[in-house]
């Protein structure tokens, strides 16, 4: 019997087109020794998407579409974040709750083209680590985030990694119960540089198998070696913009999956104004990165170096 690796996405209907390029390459280029249980996150999905993402079901290959909007409604009583239905890549947090079945699963983002064999990232032994990551190679370029992580989580550059692929220990997750965990910090504390990408880095903080960083490549032109997975991340989209390394990948996967003309229709639609507005993005996100490193009420500086609030403080890391 074949070994069943879980692969969990969060989408809505914007993102189906771009998840299933993803997929695309994924099973171009995995092995065959193994089924693939691909569990799509969401709240809701025209059938038109779940009809373009159901085409790679196959013998060995299993979709399932999974809503987690009542999962939501049972732990949105306590939250105070008022977008917290649009916040997708929160789900992920939630995986070990909903899917007891599982010990071990894979979360990846959508905006990623994987020419590698999906198994081989898998089959990382995380050992008693929460999860296996690759160090986040667009932090350790930008001084201003560099400055971020270090004084606002008490978290070295090299070791902040990117969320958007995460091999997940799912025992571990419920033996420590991350998901409270999680739940008792967003009460306390909101972040507002990477939101769930920093919660997962300070509450897994020093329980991380660190993965090869062909892992998660990111198209920032100083990567040489040869490359497992490409992380179109932050603003470095084909579909926005050309020149964009990595970019023929992306296209070919798009050809292939069928969806090429949308994508162009989506390129083509991406106007000056919008391009604008990305660069006036970046500049804010950097400028309350720098911000948040030096606030005194910042993460690191309230539950960390003080220790103001010790109750908190030893719930949510002793394990």
């Amino acid at each position: 019997m074949k070994k069943v690796i879980p692969l969990f996405f969060a989408v809505d209907d914007n993102y189906a087109k771009f998840l299933v390029i993803t997929l695309e390459s994924i099973f171009e280029n995995a092995s065959k020794d193994y089924k693939y249980d691909v569990v799509v996150l969401n709240t809701g999905l025209k059938e038109e998407s779940k009809n373009l993402i159901k085409k790679y079901s196959s013998e060995d290959v299993n979709i399932i579409f999974f809503d987690v909007r009542h999962k939501l409604q049972l732990i949105s009583q306590d939250l105070s974040i008022r977008d917290y239905y649009s916040k997708a890549t929160y789900y992920r947090l939630f995986i070990a709750d909903l899917f007891p079945q599982y010990e071990k699963a894979l979360y990846l983002d959508c905006d990623i083209v994987v020419l590698g064999d999906i198994s081989k990232l898998y089959n990382h032994d995380l050992k008693n680590n929460l999860v296996g990551a690759i160090p986040d190679g667009a932090v350790q370029l930008t001084e201003e985030f560099i400055e971020y992580v270090n004084k606002g989580l008490g978290i070295k550059e090299e070791n902040y990694f990117n969320a958007g692929v995460l091999l997940m220990n799912l025992s571990e997750f419920r033996r420590t119960d991350l998901e409270g965990r999680f739940i008792k910090l967003l009460k306390q504390y909101t972040f507002e540089i990477a939101q769930d990408q920093d919660y997962l880095n300070v509450l897994t903080k020093d329980h991380v198998l660190y993965i090869d960083d062909s892992w998660n490549v990111m198209p920032l032109g100083n990567y040489v070696k040869p490359v497992n997975l490409i992380h179109y991340n932050l603003s470095f989209k084909p579909w926005k913009y050309d020149h964009i390394q990595y970019e023929e990948y992306f296209w070919e996967y798009a050809k292939k999956a069928g969806v090429i003309d949308s994508i162009l229709d989506i390129k083509n639609s991406f106007s000056l104004e919008d391009a604008k507005k990305d660069k006036r993005g970046g500049i804010l996100l950097k400028q309350n990165a720098l911000y948040e490193a030096y606030s005194k009420s910042n993460y690191y500086n309230r539950y960390v170096r003080y220790h103001k609030i010790k109750n908190i403080f030893k719930k949510l890391f002793s394990f």
